[in-house]
């Protein structure tokens, strides 16, 4: 009999036992230390935004692709040369619009990978504006025509593509720039052109009227990319100042610069001359955004920067 109670006993004292943990385990989860993890916010994919719904022939967009990391890529389709320049956790790149861009609906596709791996591939639209722009007619000498040869034109375009080549990454100017030499515009960029009756092309610049020697001066600090004696363009000059934003000065009677050599915004660069293809002293000068020539005049307006500046903190708490 006792072993049997005692048997009973210990049995009864285990399911005791055994039902307190129980207890523990479901109503007593408090008693054990919660441990609390972080959960790490997704990255917000890229997006893009454009600076201008509509832009004139001659014009430029700026480019800005927000939420981008270090190691993206980002490509135009089709494809241009557009360098785009990291701001906080944005890049910007600018593009240029030609003065032959017909009115209506223009739009680039922008794709932004992460190695093999596509987080964006987005089409974007601008209107172009209509836009009116004179004509010019000139006549020119046998020695004029000769500096136009086709060969020889194509010979002048090999040191333009070379030029062109090179761009500094970012921006090397930090201020306004500024028109080259003081002179009377004699013609206008954009002016559609014909030569001995026959059409040339579009202006790609301001023409400015100065007397042979006036000073020519650097419309902005950059990186002297080509300085030569060529045939149409006669002694040229071309600055990068980055961003593929390349400005030329042709027509120079001398050259007081070298190629690979840092110039300062407002450094004399040469003088006024009327080497090349041209009709009399004068400078004829070009601001290029990736090889597109833009009018000066809206480079002169706004510095492209500030507009990057004005869209980057458009999404800035106020």
């Amino acid at each position: 009999m006792f072993g049997v109670r005692s048997n009973r006993h210990w049995a009864a004292g285990f399911l005791s036992v055994l039902f307190m943990f129980i207890l523990l385990g479901v109503s007593g989860c408090a008693l054990w230390p919660e441990v609390a993890y972080e959960k790490e916010e997704p990255a917000a994919p890229p997006s893009v935004r454009l600076s201008h719904d509509e832009v004139e022939p001659g014009g430029y967009l700026v480019i800005t692709v927000d939420d981008v990391e270090d190691e993206h890529t980002i490509r135009l389709h089709p494809a241009g040369p557009v360098q785009f320049v990291r701001r906080g956790n944005s890049a910007v790149g600018l593009l240029g619009i030609s003065a032959a861009a017909e009115p209506g609906e223009q739009s680039v596709g922008v794709e932004v990978r992460s190695g093999d791996r596509m987080l964006l591939f987005e089409h974007h639209s601008w209107e172009v504006k209509a836009r009116e722009f004179p004509t010019q007619h000139l006549q020119t000498t046998p020695q004029m025509r000769e500096t136009r040869r086709s060969e020889l034109y194509e010979e002048d375009r090999e040191h333009y593509r070379r030029a062109y080549a090179e761009t500094s990454d970012g921006p090397l100017w930090e201020e306004d720039f500024l028109q080259p030499t003081e002179g009377r515009i004699s013609t206008e960029f954009g002016v559609v052109r014909y030569v001995d009756g026959e059409i040339s092309g579009r202006h790609s610049g301001l023409d400015i009227a100065a007397p042979t020697g006036t000073p020519v001066k650097a419309t902005n600090r950059g990186i002297v990319r080509l300085a030569a004696h060529l045939n149409a363009p006669g002694k040229i000059v071309i600055v990068d100042h980055g961003m593929n934003v390349h400005s030329v000065y042709m027509h120079l009677s001398r050259i007081s610069v070298k190629e690979g050599e840092m110039v300062e915004r407002g450094e004399e660069i040469g003088e006024v001359g009327s080497t090349g293809f041209s009709t009399g002293p004068h400078l004829h000068w070009t601001m290029s955004i990736g090889r597109i020539p833009v009018c000066p005049d809206l480079i002169l307006e706004q510095d492209p920067l500030q507009i990057v500046g004005d869209v980057l903190e458009e999404d800035m708490p106020r």
